[in-house]
């Protein structure tokens, strides 16, 4: 068969597509997605590991990028400041051999609070790998930024007569801070009366709870090959019995949390 312009071909013929691959030789044994909070003025520090498992030494020269390439709308997380970032690394990884790369970041005291995000580059090089695709050593770093208040939080909800007890629910939505020791979160609460009395709260129920999610990918340091934990939340109970009739309001100072939400139920008489 020939068609016009080409030379003449068989038929029945073939066609066949090889590709070669290798196994990659540089490891990256940590997660490189990277979120917590962290309080202005505090520290928080992470490790990579990486591993190489080739012939030669591989060098290693990270790269910070502000720039944010991957956002897909607008308003989304500030850019990370560079001097709030250090970076130290080993100068090569020498074969077989596993070394760290220790990414310290600090926002000033003075730090606007919110949401911010930069990659780090490991420049790092695979010969079993394209150069040109460098996503795998990418570490992305986001943060939170926060501040402690100074005064609490503070609502209003009324009573009426029929009312019997006033139940108030706090929840605090647990995402690992970088000053997270293992701490429970806590709260202090005032319930102020239609008539002005103080009347510290006790806390009469406490429940923990959380999501997993078996389709989700799961971090590169967990050693369970089925579970991937979401999140985890508190909460604590707080009753109040034949309030009295009127305006209430409630003061909450939060412990050991930066998110947390309320709920305020009344109990009235048929």
């Amino acid at each position: 068969m020939q068609y016009p312009g080409r030379p003449p071909q068989p038929i029945h013929s073939v066609s066949l597509s090889v590709e070669v691959w290798q196994e990659p030789t540089v490891q990256l044994n940590s997660g490189t997605q990277i979120y917590t909070q962290i309080k202005a003025g505090e520290t928080i520090t992470r490790e990579i590991s990486v591993s190489n498992t080739g012939d030669e030494a591989i060098p290693v020269n990270p790269r910070f990028n502000a720039e944010d390439r991957r956002r897909r709308r607008p308003g989304g997380r500030t850019t990370l400041d560079r001097s709030w970032v250090r970076i130290e690394e080993p100068s090569e990884i020498a074969p077989g051999e596993t070394e760290t790369i220790t990414l310290t970041v600090k926002p000033p005291a003075d730090a606007e609070r919110g949401d911010y995000r930069a990659t780090v580059d490991l420049g790092l090089t695979d010969p079993a790998r394209n150069a040109d695709n460098t996503y795998w050593q990418e570490v992305d770093l986001n943060f939170q930024v926060w501040t402690p208040p100074e005064e609490p939080f503070e609502t209003t909800f009324d009573v009426g007569e029929a009312t019997t007890n006033a139940t108030l629910e706090l929840t605090a939505n647990q995402r690992q801070r970088a000053d997270d020791r293992g701490q429970d979160a806590s709260f202090d609460v005032t319930f102020v009366a239609p008539d002005g009395r103080e009347i510290a709260a006790s806390r009469v129920r406490r429940t923990d709870s959380g999501s997993v999610n078996l389709g989700a990918r799961r971090p590169r340091e967990t050693t369970d090959n089925t579970y991937a934990p979401r999140s985890s939340q508190q909460t604590f109970t707080y009753e109040i019995a034949d309030p009295a009739a009127g305006e209430w309001s409630v003061r909450i100072t939060p412990r050991n949390t930066v998110d947390f939400s309320y709920k305020i139920s009344r109990n009235e008489a048929n």
